[in-house]
C-alpha cells in the first residue's frame, strides 16, 4: 500500500542526498504512517463510497437498467425519473467538499511523518506540526 511505497521512495531519495560528506537517511516507519492516516483514508474513501451507494439505492427500481439499456433513446425521461436522477446526483455533492477537508489533513500527516523520519549525519528533525495548525 501507499505507506510502504512512500517509505521506500523516501529511503531511495535520502540515500542520494548529501550535505558535504554527511549522507541523509530516512528511518520513517510505514506502519506509523498507516496508523496516522487511517482515519482520513476511511473518511476520504469510505464516505464517498457510501454516498455513491446511497445515491444508486435511492433510484426507483428498474430506472438504472432502463438507462443502461438505452430505453430512453426513443422516448424522453419521465418527470419522476428525471427528478429521481437529480436527487441521486445531488446526494453526491458533498464528495468534493470531503476532498477539500481530507486531502490537506492527509498532507499534514504525511509531512510530519516525512520530517520525523529524516536524518542527516547525526541530526534529526522533530515536528510538532498538527492538523489545523496554521
Amino acid at each position: 500500500g501507499y505507506p510502504w511505497a512512500a517509505a521506500a521512495v523516501e529511503r531511495i531519495k535520502t540515500r542520494e542526498t548529501f550535505f558535504g560528506s554527511a549522507q541523509a537517511d530516512f528511518t520513517g516507519d510505514p506502519l506509523t504512517l498507516f496508523k496516522r492516516g487511517i482515519v482520513p483514508w476511511l473518511i476520504g474513501v469510505g464516505a464517498p463510497f457510501l454516498l455513491i451507494a446511497t445515491a444508486f439505492a435511492s433510484l426507483p427500481a428498474g430506472l438504472l437498467e432502463r438507462l443502461l439499456d438505452g430505453a430512453f433513446e426513443a422516448q424522453p425521461l419521465r418527470v419522476g425519473d428525471a427528478q429521481a436522477i437529480g436527487t441521486a446526483l445531488s446526494m453526491l455533492s458533498p464528495i468534493p467538499l470531503l476532498a477539500l477537508v481530507v486531502y490537506p489533513a492527509f498532507l499534514a500527516i504525511t509531512f510530519r511523518w516525512r520530517a520525523e523520519g529524516m536524518r542527516l549525519g547525526g541530526a534529526s528533525i522533530v515536528s510538532t506540526f498538527t492538523i489545523g495548525q496554521a
